[in-house]
């Protein structure tokens, strides 16, 4: 459990850890209050308990999984990794699971911040969600 993580640190041998928590922000009703409470929970509380773990054993690199959702929205310009935030939901999600990542600076030799799009599985997600249209005809880009 992630209580037991944070008590008892990494497993020994840990050179790395990867994290891709995370509740997914396309469950339906979409973005209601607890809804937006459980998607950022469900991020940052994983990521301080990892982060309390790599103090008791610390890993040599953390990779987090973070968000193209920290970029702005509807903007012209070409954005690299030192652009600021957006101000919607999913920026904030991003700021905060960012935020709890780098909580891990001092423990871990090296943080990275995946800050990754949309994933496709037939499984769940994005794909599941859109193949319907494209099939009966109705998908467009």
């Amino acid at each position: 459990s992630w209580e037991e993580l944070e008590r008892d640190g990494l497993p020994a041998g840990t050179d790395g850890v990867v994290n891709l928590a995370g509740h997914s922000v396309l469950q339906l009703p979409r973005w209601t209050p607890d809804h937006q409470q459980l998607v950022i929970s469900s991020r940052v509380d994983s990521t301080r308990a990892l982060a309390s773990a790599m103090r008791r054993t610390p890993p040599e690199v953390f990779v987090c999984a973070s968000a193209v959702g920290w970029y702005p929205v509807n903007t012209a310009e070409t954005l690299d990794e030192s652009a600021a935030p957006g101000t919607d939901f999913l920026a904030k999600v991003c700021i905060q699971s960012e935020a709890a990542a780098d909580e891990a600076a001092d423990a871990a030799g090296r943080v990275v911040k995946l800050r990754i799009g949309v994933v496709l599985s037939k499984l769940d997600g994005a794909l599941q969600r859109m193949w319907r249209p494209f099939w009966l005809g109705t998908g467009g880009i």
